[in-house]
């Protein structure tokens, strides 16, 4: 019985945790070969309060060419560092926690590629901190184009808990039963 006890305290005690969301925002307008325009890096925080963000910016090297990177509304400091041709390093500060949804930065971007098309350009990988506060390396994307499978429209979210959590409660409620079943 003291089993059961503390598992129900477990269960209604822990805090569920939400990922941080780092999306990218593009154009809506058809781009022509040599056109600058902007790429947008949202993020939502899912309530929680952070001082900062790291993450890693790709984009596919043979259709665009990265410009400038301008910082958003949400951080008080943006920086960037371009890891390789195709890859940058962009950090997020903000002298206090701030928590909500914004404009992380604006890259400016320029279209070079030969041939029309729609496709994938950008992604914006996240980086988990480690505990000595040295960034992890994320591996690069594969290239979507080395193979003939269809190609991604839109980059997934995280967060999304809603049906887990759904799943998890008709779960619970089945374990409860069949704990009451085996005890009477």
């Amino acid at each position: 019985m003291k089993k059961i006890i503390l598992f129900f305290i477990f269960f209604f005690v822990v805090k569920q945790v939400m990922a941080i969301d780092i999306s990218t925002e593009a154009p809506q307008e058809v781009l022509i070969r040599g056109q600058v325009f902007d790429w947008k890096v949202n993020i939502n925080t899912q309530g929680e309060s952070i001082k900062k963000q790291e993450f890693y910016f790709t984009y596919e090297k043979d259709y665009i060419e990265f410009q400038s990177l301008l910082a958003g509304d949400f951080f008080d400091n943006v920086s960037y560092s371009k890891v390789k041709e195709g890859k940058l390093y962009v950090i997020g500060e903000s002298s206090s926690p701030k928590s909500g949804s914004g404009l992380v930065a604006l890259a400016k971007m320029k279209i070079i590629a030969e041939a029309p098309g729609a496709s994938q350009l950008c992604a914006v990988l996240p980086i988990t901190p480690t505990p000595t506060g040295q960034p992890t390396a994320t591996p690069a994307p594969t290239s979507p184009y080395a193979t003939s499978t269809p190609r991604p429209t839109a980059l997934p979210t995280s967060g999304a808990a809603g049906q887990v959590l759904s799943y998890a409660f008709f779960g619970f409620v089945f374990l409860v039963l069949a704990v009451v079943a085996r005890v009477i």
